[in-house]
């Protein structure tokens, strides 16, 4: 007990140091004064001081190669990880002299251990099997599960070779095939009159936007594609707007912040009150 613990001299209570906020907070001293008070040199237990000192040793070549052939005749394993979690003064010391622990481990004769990673639990064939599932449920394979992506990839070399040995087309993991396909829902969104605000748009329809991209390099130019104006039909929706549309849209916010307006209102009132704050609440 002596050599493990120390004892507080105000408290009675067993400590393996006896801390700043020990004394502090409960004695209302700092560790200057208790070292005064009690004429004591140390307030940490002999065991410590001894562990401490050990850590501080400057290991040689010949002290360095003792304690690796002491600790692998213990039936250790000279994997870094595994050292490190009680040994890690030896890595230290190994880095220091030869640069690295696996240099280390091989200039003292030993041979440096790889740790076998465990073989993946998805396997070729049950790849396929899931792939057919997924695309039997769904006819698709746009939501593939990640998982499923990376172990194909990881067992066939991509995505896309381990979907064509299932014996399926690459591109059903699109739902929409073609350009035509594309142009052709675009158009029937804006006769509907729906708003085709690019970001609107990648928020409500996410995989119709990335395909306009594929297949147009950006968003305008699928639309100037399927026959409509940008930058009219932005106008007309800014246009749509009136000053008491504007007013009674505000009035009808319940978190009243700028940050909080949509964007289509925010334009709005800039352009019909010619100010960038909106009109505030009648009362």
């Amino acid at each position: 007990m002596d050599n493990e613990k120390v004892k507080c001299l105000l408290c009675g209570e067993y400590f393996r140091t006896i801390s700043w906020s020990h004394l502090k907070y409960m004695h209302g001293m700092d560790c200057g004064t208790y070292k005064k008070k009690f004429d004591l040199k140390f307030i940490t237990s002999q065991a410590l001081r001894k562990h401490h000192s050990s850590l501080r040793v400057k290991f040689t070549k010949d002290m360095l190669e003792k304690e690796i052939c002491k600790y692998v005749e213990n039936g250790g394993s000279l994997f870094n990880t595994d050292v490190a979690k009680e040994h890690l003064h030896l890595i230290s010391a190994g880095i220091r002299i030869f640069g690295s622990w696996k240099r280390t481990v091989v200039f003292f004769g030993y041979k440096y251990e790889i740790k076998k990673v465990p073989p993946p639990v998805w396997t070729k064939q049950k790849i396929i099997d899931e792939i057919n599932n997924f695309y039997n449920e769904n006819k698709h394979l746009v939501n593939a599960p990640s998982k499923l992506k990376s172990s194909a990839a990881f067992h066939f070399g991509s995505w896309k070779n381990a979907v064509e040995i299932c014996g399926l087309k690459y591109n059903v993991n699109r739902k929409c095939k073609s350009k035509e396909e594309v142009l052709s829902i675009l158009q029937e969104k804006y006769k509907l009159g729906q708003l085709l605000i690019a970001g609107k748009m990648k928020k409500e329809d996410k995989t119709l936007y990335y395909l306009c991209l594929s297949y147009f390099k950006s968003y305008k130019k699928a639309l100037a594609s399927a026959g409509i104006d940008y930058a009219e039909f932005r106008r007309n929706s800014i246009s749509k707007w009136s000053k008491e549309k504007v007013i009674h849209e505000i009035r009808n916010i319940e978190d009243y912040r700028i940050d909080n307006l949509p964007k289509g209102l925010y334009k709005a009132s800039r352009k019909l009150f010619g100010v960038v704050r909106p009109l505030p609440r009648s009362s």
